[in-house]
């Protein structure tokens, strides 16, 4: 026969267990949350996609025209399928690039980059020309590095978004 102090223990885990193993779990993975990262031509043709999932980040790299260095926008998948730009890294001070934190960012030198975070800006879709100069690239959720001009040539439009 068990005692009431092991009853009471037993439905204290019942209870608890579940709920502390799904605030202790990761986030859906990407074929649970269903959201897809794609890119697409003008005319709405896809060019690539690559899983993505809430809390992942990805990031479009380019080179800046004039400093030729390397620029880097790193957005965050967020869960309802829209995605936010959180952080822009750089080298150099240059034309378009920030040299001062505008409210609610913070700018910091690590690695002899210049990182400035702290973006509030939201998007459902971004649209770019994939430039000749600037050799885009798309920084994968998983890792990976896409240039752009292997999807599409130079000049050409292309729009990124977060698909169900």
């Amino acid at each position: 026969m068990k005692t009431p102090r092991r009853v009471a223990v037993a439905v204290l885990c019942a209870v608890l267990l579940p709920c502390v193993q799904a605030a202790c779990s990761e986030p859906p993975a990407a074929e649970e949350s269903g959201l897809v990262l794609s890119l697409s031509d003008s005319g709405g043709t896809r060019l690539f996609s690559a899983p993505a999932r809430p809390g992942k980040r990805f990031g479009i790299v380019f080179t800046h025209s004039l400093m030729l260095s390397a620029v880097e926008e790193i957005f965050e998948v967020l869960p309802d399928g829209r995605f936010r730009l959180v952080e822009t890294r750089y080298e150099d001070f240059g034309a378009g690039l920030p040299y001062e934190e505008a409210p609610g960012q913070k700018m910091r030198f690590e690695n002899g980059k210049i990182i400035l975070d702290g973006y509030t800006a939201e998007f459902t879709d971004l649209w770019l020309r994939v430039g000749h100069i600037a050799d885009h690239r798309l920084l994968t959720p998983a890792g990976e590095t896409i240039h752009l001009k292997d999807l599409i040539r130079p000049g050409a439009a292309i729009r990124m978004r977060l698909e169900k």
